[in-house]
C-alpha cells in the first residue's frame, strides 16, 4: 500500500480529518489545515472542534465560543452573554449553555430550542436527548426534536444518541434500546449496552459480552471477553486478559476471530476505518489491513485513526510537555 508523509513533524497536537479539514495546534493556539497539508484557517484560537455540518467550533483568547465556515469567517460572533459554551453542529443544530441551562441554536446562532434543561445531547437522527431535573428531586432523560418538542417523555435515568433507529437508554441501573417513538424495542435488561452500527450493538450480560441485532437477536454469542468495540467496516475489536494484561483483536460478525489477539490493549484499541486500523504493540503503533497484513510498520509513538484516506503519527520526542513527539500526516491515496 502506497503511503507518504505529507505534513512533517511539527503540531504537537491534532484532531483527524473531517470535512476536508484537520484541527491542529501547536504553541497553544489551534487552527486548521486541508488535505495537502496547508495551513487554511490561522492558528489563533485557544480551543477548536472539528468541522461539522460545514461550522467548527472556535474559542477565542477569552475563552468565548463562536463558530467559523470553511474560509475562516466567523459566522456565528464570540458573545458570552449569548452562551457561554457550546458543541459542534448537527443536523443543523448546536447545543449551547448559559447559566447552567442547555438549549440548541442554528446555524445563524438564533436560539432554535429554548435553554430551559439540566442537560442536552447532540441531534443524531433528528432526535436529542434532554435532562430535567435537580440534585434535590433527581434527573431523568427524554428526547426533543428540532423545534423542541418532546417525542420520548423523561422518564430515563440516562440514555445514548439514536444510530441506525434505535438509542440505548437506561433504567433502574439496567439498558435496553427504544425506537423514535419511544417504544422499548429490546428490553431494558442488559448491564452494559452499546450503539448499532453495521446492524449489530454490543452488550453485556452476566459479566459477558456479545453483539445482538436490531431485532434482540444474539448474533455474536456472549464470551468472556475483557472489553468489545463497535462494529466497523465489517470487524469488531474484541479484548481478552491474558496475566492480567489486554491483548485486542479483531472478530467477524459471526464471532469468528479472524485476527489473533496479538495487539496491546494497554494504551488504547482502535476500530477499523476505510480498511485500516491502528495497531500497537511493544509501546509502538503501525497499521494494518482487514486480513492482518502491517501495511505501515509498527514504529510510530502514536497513531490515529484513518479518516478521508489520511491518519497522523508521531514519532517521540525530549519535551516533557509533549513526550509522544510531534503530530505528522501519512496519506494513504
Amino acid at each position: 500500500m502506497k503511503k507518504q508523509i505529507i505534513v512533517p513533524f511539527e503540531y504537537d497536537s491534532v484532531l483527524s480529518f473531517r470535512d476536508g479539514f484537520a484541527a491542529v495546534e501547536r504553541s497553544g493556539k489551534w487552527g486548521f489545515i486541508d488535505r495537502t497539508g496547508n495551513v487554511a484557517i490561522p492558528l489563533e484560537y485557544v480551543s477548536v472542534e472539528n468541522f461539522s455540518d460545514g461550522l467548527a467550533l472556535v474559542y477565542n483568547d477569552e475563552w468565548m465560543p463562536g463558530f467559523i465556515d470553511k474560509s475562516g469567517s466567523v459566522v456565528i460572533p464570540f458573545e458570552k452573554e449569548a452562551y457561554e459554551k457550546a458543541v459542534s453542529f448537527s443536523d443543523g443544530l448546536a447545543p449551547v449553555e448559559l447559566n447552567r441551562n442547555y438549549g440548541f441554536v442554528d446555524k445563524t446562532g438564533k436560539t432554535a430550542v429554548a435553554l430551559e434543561y439540566s442537560a442536552v445531547g447532540g441531534f443524531s437522527e433528528g432526535l436529542s436527548s434532554a435532562v430535567r431535573g435537580s440534585l434535590e428531586d433527581g434527573f431523568k432523560t427524554g428526547f426533543i426534536d428540532v423545534v423542541g418538542k418532546v417525542v420520548i417523555p423523561f422518564e430515563y435515568d440516562l440514555a445514548g444518541d439514536f444510530s441506525e433507529g434505535l438509542a440505548a437508554v437506561i433504567q433502574g441501573g439496567k439498558y435496553g434500546y427504544i425506537d423514535n417513538v419511544g417504544k422499548v424495542v429490546i428490553p431494558i435488561v442488559y448491564e452494559y449496552a452499546g450503539s448499532f452500527s453495521n446492524g449489530l450493538a454490543a452488550v453485556k450480560r452476566d459479566e459477558k459480552w456479545g453483539f445482538i441485532n436490531k431485532a434482540g437477536e444474539v448474533v455474536v454469542p456472549f464470551e468472556n471477553y475483557h472489553d468489545v468495540r463497535e462494529f466497523s467496516d465489517g470487524l469488531a475489536a474484541v479484548i481478552v486478559l491474558r496475566e492480567g494484561v489486554g491483548n485486542a483483536g479483531y472478530i467477524d460478525d459471526t464471532g469468528k476471530v479472524v485476527i489473533p489477539f496479538e495487539y496491546s490493549a494497554v494504551a488504547d484499541v482502535r476500530n477499523f476505518s476505510e480498511g485500516l486500523a491502528a495497531v500497537s504493540q511493544g509501546g509502538r503503533w503501525g497499521f494494518i489491513n482487514k486480513s492482518g497484513d502491517v501495511v505501515v510498520p509498527i514504529e510510530y509513538h502514536t497513531a490515529s485513526d484513518v479518516s478521508e484516506g489520511l491518519a497522523w503519527v508521531t514519532k517521540g520526542g525530549d519535551n516533557p510537555e509533549h513526550p509522544q513527539g510531534k503530530w505528522g500526516l501519512i496519506s494513504f491515496t
